[in-house]
């Protein structure tokens, strides 16, 4: 059993060749290798002269076997896995759902299938390797089945790049220019603000510039010195460009935007630094 042989006229066992990995012969007098049976779909066998089905063994989970005479199954693709025994076609490999993929051939379970990292995304089942958010675009968490899933840069804001996980990637336009999209690829979306208006980065949006006497607040305001102090500065950005009136002189004009403003105080009357009215001795 587990044999054959083609010689007519042998006169030694020795003439006797064994079946072929992948195959078995149960009976005696074999006289072609073809009387060797096949091993089933689904099954296989590494032995050599096997003598009996029994040496057929199922295929592992996680792999099939779509032919008969096989020495070895077959690994489910990456992005697919199988937990049937004896599989007996790559249909019985299951595609890992969207918004997961897998690295892993010859899978048995679905717990190789891992979410799309933050910054990718998958549409289809099956999936190797997941997708970069495109440019302009970013995603925080994981498991992202859609490109829709990809949340647009703000405007004032660009992406040049791809696969960005935190709007923190998205690159401010620069001081004195605006962009008002959302989702922006370049930075040649950000544009120059018009003559007499400003922007700080990241803006989308351009404002007035502030004037002298005034500067720039929060919520893009511009607020007033206040009195006993002035500026001279066009778009003074924060409230120390207001300068204070010396000592022994005083202004009661909030917005000032020169030192004439501050007067002596009269006789009898003194004043500390930055003051609005000049105080009686």
């Amino acid at each position: 059993a587990g044999k054959y042989s083609t010689a007519t006229g042998a006169t030694a066992a020795s003439t006797c060749m064994d079946c072929a990995v992948g195959k078995y012969y149960e009976g005696t007098g074999a006289p072609l290798a073809s009387s060797c049976t096949d091993c089933g779909a689904g099954k296989y066998s590494t032995a050599t002269g096997a003598t009996s089905s029994s040496a057929c063994k199922s295929c592992k989970a996680g792999k099939y076997s779509d032919a008969a005479g096989s020495f070895a199954c077959t690994d489910c693709a990456t992005g697919k896995y199988s937990t049937a025994i004896g599989a007996r076609s790559a249909s019985s490999c299951t595609d890992c759902a969207p918004g997961k993929y897998s690295t892993t051939p010859g899978s048995s379970s679905a717990s190789t299938c891992e979410l799309c990292p933050a910054g990718k995304y998958y549409d289809g089942s099956g999936a190797a390797a997941c997708k970069d958010c495109p440019a302009g675009k970013y995603y925080n968490s994981m498991g992202a089945a859609s490109v829709s899933a990809c949340k647009d840069c703000t405007a004032g804001k660009y992406f040049d790049g791809t696969g960005a996980v935190s709007i923190s990637a998205c690159k401010d336009c620069a001081a004195g220019k605006y962009s008002a999209g959302t989702g922006t690829t370049s930075v040649s979306t950000c544009e120059a603000c018009e003559a007499g208006k400003v922007s700080r980065v990241g803006e989308s949006e351009c404002t007035s510039a502030c004037p002298s006497g005034t500067y720039y607040s929060a919520g893009s305001v511009c607020s007033q010195c206040t009195a006993g102090r002035w500026s001279s500065t066009v778009d003074a950005q924060s409230f120390s460009t207001c300068q204070a009136c010396p000592a022994g002189k005083a202004s009661q004009l909030i917005g000032a935007s020169a030192p004439s403003i501050c007067q002596n105080c009269s006789a009898g009357q003194f004043s500390p630094i930055g003051s609005a009215t000049c105080l009686a001795c």
